[in-house]
């Protein structure tokens, strides 16, 4: 069984096609690994450049939010403010009807109001005269007083008479200190 020549040269031909088919196939795959490679390298030295924009954007994008949010806030306070503006209208033009049947009621209310600050004024007064001590710093008012004085002055600086109770202070301590010194000049105790 011998081969014939020229089946041996045809499977020569086929077996160098091959190769070389193989050959140009690696050659292109190597080509194709290093266009890859370079694109690789390309798309890595674009995201490398890209970062800084990316980062501005973004900051960008958060200060449109914060801006949206800040209007969007800003338009809630002016809506409560233009309803306020709308309320002290309707206030004003109502207030002009029933003025005359509410101003009274209303008088009357200050008045008595005028009167409860003068009383809480005078308690004041007397709870100091009564009780001031213009001799020793440590014991110049009762320390079961102090409390009543306390809760008598709050409702006095309530009421928007700080000024008052300031002059009743005053006037009361400079009293007990003439008192004091009229005493230590004539040698009492």
């Amino acid at each position: 069984m011998g081969v014939h020549p020229l089946a041996m040269e045809t499977l020569s031909e086929r077996a160098a096609f091959m190769r070389e088919s193989l050959q140009k196939s690696q050659t292109i795959t190597d080509d194709m690994v290093a266009i890859l490679g370079s694109f690789d390298h390309r798309l890595s030295a674009l995201e490398t450049a890209m970062r800084p924009t990316q980062i501005r954007t973004h900051a960008i994008r958060r200060s449109h939010e914060n801006i949206d949010k800040i209007l969007k806030a800003a338009e809630v306070f002016l809506g409560q403010f233009d309803l306020s503006r709308q309320a002290e209208a309707k206030i004003l033009r109502g207030s002009n009807k029933s003025l005359k049947s509410s101003s009274g009621v209303l008088n009357h209310a200050n008045n008595l109001l005028a009167k409860a600050i003068l009383k809480l004024e005078e308690e004041f007064r007397q709870l100091l005269t009564s009780y001031s001590k213009p001799v020793e710093p440590d014991s110049l008012i009762p320390p079961r007083i102090l409390p009543l004085l306390h809760d008598l002055a709050h409702q006095l600086v309530l009421a928007g008479h700080q000024q008052q109770l300031y002059s009743i202070y005053r006037e009361t301590r400079i009293l007990s200190l003439g008192t004091e010194s009229q005493k230590t000049g004539r040698g009492e105790t």
